[in-house]
Parts: C-alpha cells; sequence; structure tokens
C-alpha cells in the first residue's frame, strides 16, 4: 500500500511537458523528483487477448549532467517484479542518485512488464501479447532515438529481480547482441525439481486463486481456446511427462536447453552476475546455483554470490553489488 501511495503522489505531482513526438511517445511528464515518465502505444502488445490496455509507461532517470553537455550515455535496462512496475526503482533511487553524483553517469529506464496477472514474464506469448519484441524491437529504439545513449550492446545492460531477474538472464541469453551485461537479483530459476516447489510456495503465499498461476500458465502455456483464462494446466498432470507439465517446466526451467540456445549464437555477453539471498525462496536459491553448475560446465563465465538476506529488493545490493558490476563492464 505504501508503494502504492508513493507511486500515485508522484504522478499527481506531475509536470506534462509534452503531448506526442517524433518517437512515438505520446506524453511526456516529468515526476518532482527528477524521474521523466514516458508513454507510449505498444504495437507488440496489441495482440494480447487479455483486453489489456497498450499504453504503456516508461520511467527514465537521466544522469546529472545530461543538459549541461552533449555527451552520450551508456543505458542500464530495469525490469521490474512480479506486482510491481516500471517505478520500483524508487525503493532504490538513493543508491542510483549517489552513484552517479560520484561521477558514474549513465542513464537509467525502468520497463513496465506488468499486465492484468500482475506479471508478464517479459516472454512473448499468444494469450498477453509480444513483451520481449515490446522491450527489444520498441522500447530500446525509442531510448535511443529519444535520448543521447551509446547505442551499442558494450554500452547497453539488463538487469531485475525476482521476475525481473529471469527476465534479464532470458533477454540477455537471446540477445547478446543488443545487451552485453546482465545482472540477476534473486532470479526465478527451477533446478529439477524447482517447479514442483514453486508449486507449493506459490499456493501457500497466493493461495489457489492466487494471480500468479494464470500469470505464470498464460506467459509459458499460453492456449487461446481455453477461455476466459487462456492457459494449460491441470493440478492431477503438472507433475506427469507431459505437454501440460513440460510446457510449466519449460518457463523457469529446462536450463540446459536455454543455455544451449546462448551458446548457438555467435555473440556473446561481456558480463554476467547472478546475485541471492542466503534465506531466500528456497526454490530461487536452489536455482541459482544449478544454473551457476549448467554455466560453469558449459564454460559460460560468470560471476554469483551468495549475500546475507532474502528476497527483498534492498538498495543496499544495489549499490554495492549491482551497480558496480554494470558500470565496471559498460563501456562508457
Amino acid at each position: 500500500m505504501q508503494r502504492i501511495g508513493l507511486y500515485c503522489l508522484f504522478s499527481l505531482l506531475g509536470l506534462l511537458i509534452s503531448c506526442g513526438d517524433p518517437n512515438g511517445i505520446l506524453e511526456e511528464r516529468k515526476l518532482n523528483n527528477g524521474v521523466i515518465q514516458l508513454v507510449f502505444d505498444s504495437k507488440a502488445l496489441k495482440s494480447n487477448l487479455l483486453e489489456d490496455q497498450t499504453r504503456k509507461k516508461i520511467h527514465v532517470l537521466l544522469p546529472p549532467s545530461y543538459n549541461q553537455s552533449q555527451k552520450r550515455f551508456p543505458v542500464i535496462y530495469y525490469l521490474h517484479g512480479y506486482e510491481g512496475d516500471s517505478l520500483e526503482f524508487l525503493l532504490f533511487l538513493d543508491a542510483l542518485e549517489k552513484t552517479a553524483a560520484a561521477g558514474r553517469e549513465f542513464i537509467f529506464v525502468g520497463v513496465d512488464g506488468r499486465n492484468k496477472f500482475h506479471g508478464s514474464f517479459y516472454v512473448n506469448s499468444s494469450v498477453t501479447g509480444a513483451w520481449e519484441d515490446y522491450i527489444t524491437d520498441e522500447i530500446v529504439p525509442l531510448i535511443d532515438g529519444k535520448y543521447r545513449t551509446i547505442a551499442t550492446s558494450g554500452s547497453r545492460a539488463i538487469c531485475g529481480h525476482s521476475m525481473g531477474g529471469f527476465g534479464a538472464l532470458y533477454l540477455g541469453f537471446r540477445h547478446p547482441d543488443m545487451f552485453s551485461v546482465v545482472y540477476s537479483l534473486s532470479p526465478g530459476l527451477f533446478d529439477p525439481d524447482g517447479l514442483e516447489n514453486a508449486l507449493i510456495f506459490w499456493n501457500g503465499i497466493y493461495g489457489a486463486r492466487g494471480a500468479i498461476f494464470p500469470a505464470y500458465g498464460t506467459a509459458f502455456a499460453p492456449d487461446s481456446s481455453k477461455a476466459p483464462y487462456y492457459f494449460m494446466v491441470d493440478s492431477d498432470t503438472l507433475n506427469k511427462p507431459d505437454e501440460i507439465a513440460q510446457k510449466w517446466e519449460n518457463g523457469f526451467g529446462n536450463l540446459p536447453e536455454k543455455i544451449a540456445g546462448y551458446l548457438a549464437n555467435p555473440t556473446r555477453l561481456k558480463a554476467l552476475r547472478i546475485d541471492y539471498g542466503l534465506s531466500d525462496i528456497g526454490c530461487i536459491v536452489d536455482g541459482c546455483v544449478y544454473f551457476s553448475g549448467l554455466l560453469e560446465k558449459n564454460k559460460i563465465p560468470h560471476e554469483i554470490t551468495a549475500f546475507t538476506g532474502d528476497h527483498t529488493l534492498r538498495s543496499r545490493i544495489i549499490m554495492e553489488n549491482m551497480l558496480p558490476f554494470l558500470l565496471d563492464n559498460l563501456e562508457q
């Protein structure tokens, strides 16, 4: 409730700057904390069957010297967690501002991955829309066209927390020619027992009718014939080797295949790091350790750090872990 109230306050206090521009931006609003809110109409999401609004918000934080020079800057894209939105980074805005004030400047972009079920998982779906394309084909070109970015993969990073941590890995592995640096905090990843353990946890937290089930289902097991929620699921078959179970497993799981897909791409990431809390959700801890083992087995360079903490998004981790890693590896 506090987060919603904070976001609403910033929106109400925002200053309307302009309506529409050559980059396809319908509205530009400067919030009272210096964050810029952009609104555009996504073509990639128009195919969604949920009657979700396709006008999406992007939130941008520019470096302190942006308006005092003609310099170009690297860009960090942030993907929020399940039930979050593109203003989730306000939770660690102090870390962003302190880092930039110390001379390590960058453009920071909060991406909106929220849908009717509170989370898109940043993948293309025949039900919820083409969320991967929405980021790679719409948001990145929009930011490069609107601002003085260094529009190369070497100066572009993607990061995220929880659902967004998965999204950062997923998009980074599929588009290393677009994002050269990936940082993933407490990502959704499955080891061989991950789906079963996640279902138990989700049921305990959200209940059997929680929105996370249709959110995950429509992302990874969409079925347009199954109205009104359009996803394949049968609680009696999730633990059996059938098509439905496999699609659910393939979401956060099937990591060897995801790695094989990455290795088939001639382009490699410059830097990859995964962080998780020692007291995090069990399936996340197990998934991170399992994924790191697969990366090591396949000789994919990466860093992995276990810190004292849980699944909570904390400014300290952003300040001490995420930002130094990203900025040390991005080309300035």
